[in-house]
């Protein structure tokens, strides 16, 4: 038969506590923030460690993540941790899972290709090259598709991919660095390099 025996004097468990509660009498619960609940019947300490978020003896402390802010749970935020983080914020890389500002909801490793914004719900413009644009501005980092100019790819060229081309290669020509050739007392080449475009400026 089970029987449970304390210190006749004091009333200290003689076997400790069951799981969920420590203290001489288990008369205090282990902390909801312990892995499992489960702690040190007799000082409380998280055995198991902590829940996610959170860290210390007692896992009292909030956690920090990769940018040093404080967070919730992977994948959630808000006062009380109830609202879901952004589905296209970047996981990151060591534990493959998503984190968000505890606070904002703001993507702590930016946005999975073809979003940015701080929540990531906003499309990069399909006239970026490969829909990529920075995770924060949503300017086109890979440039823009033929037709197409602008830090954003917003304005349209004229004469469309033709007309493209000809202005690539016109800035091209005008950057090629012209060589002076200058002679010296001996007649001896040497070159002076000149950074003026050709176009006369």
């Amino acid at each position: 038969m089970n029987r449970i025996y304390c210190d006749k004097t004091s009333g200290t468990c003689a076997e400790g506590c069951i799981p969920g509660w420590y203290n001489d009498k288990c008369n205090l619960r282990c902390s909801k923030t312990c892995s499992n609940k489960t702690c040190n019947h007799q000082t409380g300490e998280c055995i198991l460690g902590c829940i996610d978020g959170r860290k210390g003896r007692f896992c009292e402390t909030e956690a920090l993540n990769v940018k040093g802010n404080p967070v919730c749970p992977p994948g959630t935020y808000g006062d009380t941790c109830h609202k879901n983080c952004s589905e296209r914020c970047r996981a990151y890389s060591v534990t493959n899972r998503i984190y968000c500002d505890k606070n904002s909801g703001t993507c702590a490793e930016g946005c999975i290709p073809g979003w940015y914004n701080d929540k990531c719900n906003m499309r990069c413009s399909k006239t970026c090259s490969n829909k990529a644009c920075n995770h924060q501005t949503g300017e086109c980092i890979l440039g823009c598709i033929d037709g197409r100019k602008g830090r954003f790819c917003e304005t349209e060229v004229t004469n469309g991919r033709h007309a493209g081309k000809a202005q690539q290669n016109s800035e091209q020509l005008a950057r090629i660095v012209s060589v002076i050739v200058v002679y010296d007392e001996q007649t001896k080449p040497s070159c002076r390099w000149s950074s003026r475009s050709t176009d006369g400026r």
